[in-house]
């Protein structure tokens, strides 16, 4: 699975090298909760960044 390929499709590229950057890969994916994607740091509330 291309996870920036995916996040591209939801109009969320922008958040493509984050999750290249945390190693955010097909096995991690399904796994992240809301509060993973939060409270990332640097991060705002309902976003990886």
């Amino acid at each position: 699975m291309d996870i920036a390929a995916w996040l591209d499709g939801l109009g969320l590229g922008q958040y493509g090298q984050a999750f290249r950057d945390n190693e955010v890969d097909e096995r991690v994916l399904p796994s992240l909760t809301a509060e993973d994607l939060k409270d990332h740091p640097g991060g705002r509330e309902g976003a990886i960044s």
